[in-house]
C-alpha cells in the first residue's frame, strides 16, 4: 500500500474549556493530536498481523482520536477508524496537505466546523510498503505479465495478493504516483487456458484504461486545488 497521508481529527471543545480556551491550551492539544497521528502512522506502516484497515482501527481507538483516515496520494480513502460514531465518509485533506505529505511534511491546524465546534486537523505522511504475494510461476502468468509490461513499461508490478487482498494485481504510474487495478483470480484459472489472452486480455486492458482515467482525473483535481 502506498499511502499519501494519514489524517487525524480531534475535538478541542471539552478539553479546551477545562484548560481555559487559551491559545496556549489549543496549541498543546494540537501537538497532542499530532503525536497521536504519528503513533497511528507508525502502527499502519510497520508490518504486522492483520490488514492495514484493521491496524488503523485498533491504533486510532487506542490513541483516542475522533477520526483517523488513511488516504492515497490522489485523495482516495484507504481506511477509516476512530472513536467517533459517525458513518459519513471522511472529509479528504486539502490538495496542499496531500502534496506536503508526499514531500514528507506534516500539516496541522485548528478549524471551526460547521456546527461551531473546534476541530484539530493533522495530516501526516505514511511510509509503508505494499505487502505483495508474487504471481505463481506458470506459463500463462508469465505471458500475460510480459504483454502487460510491454504495454505499460518496465516499472509495472504484478501481485497475486496485495495487503492480504487476493486477486491479479497490476500497477501503473501517473507522474510519480503508483496506482493499482485488480481482476479476480478466477479469470486466470487453468481451465481458461490461452483463451484468456484474447477476451481476458481485452478485459484487463479495459480495466487498466478505466482505472488510469479515474486516477488521472483525481490527480488533476488534486494538482489544481
Amino acid at each position: 500500500m502506498q499511502a499519501g497521508g494519514l489524517q487525524a481529527l480531534g475535538r478541542a471543545d471539552a478539553k479546551a474549556r477545562q484548560m481555559g480556551l487559551g491559545r496556549g491550551a489549543l496549541d498543546y492539544l494540537l501537538r497532542e493530536t499530532t503525536n497521536k497521528a504519528g503513533q497511528i502512522a507508525l502502527a499502519v506502516a510497520e508490518p504486522g498481523p492483520g490488514s492495514v484497515p484493521g491496524r488503523l482501527i485498533r491504533a486510532a481507538e487506542q490513541a483516542g482520536v475522533q477520526e483517523a483516515a488513511l488516504f492515497s496520494s490522489a485523495g482516495g480513502v484507504l481506511a477509516v477508524g476512530g472513536v467517533g460514531s459517525t458513518t459519513a465518509p471522511p472529509e479528504p485533506p486539502s490538495a496542499q496537505a496531500l502534496r506536503r505529505a508526499r514531500l514528507q511534511q506534516t500539516t496541522s491546524g485548528i478549524e471551526q466546523s460547521g456546527d461551531g465546534r473546534l476541530l484539530l486537523r493533522v495530516v501526516i505522511p505514511v511510509n509503508s510498503e505494499d505487502r505483495l504475494e508474487p504471481l505463481p510461476h506458470a506459463p500463462l502468468f508469465d505471458m500475460v505479465a510480459a504483454r502487460v509490461r510491454a504495454a505499460l513499461g518496465e516499472r509495472t508490478r504484478f501481485a497475486y495478493a496485495r495487503d492480504a487482498i487476493e486477486g491479479f494485481w497490476v500497477s501503473f504510474s501517473i507522474d510519480e504516483d503508483e496506482f493499482w487495478v485488480m481482476l479476480p483470480r478466477e479469470r486466470f484459472e487453468p481451465e481458461f487456458g490461452l483463451e484468456w489472452l484474447g477476451w481476458g486480455g481485452m478485459l484487463l486492458a479495459l480495466a487498466l484504461a478505466a482505472a488510469w482515467l479515474i486516477a488521472s482525473a483525481i490527480a488533476g483535481r488534486s494538482d489544481d486545488g
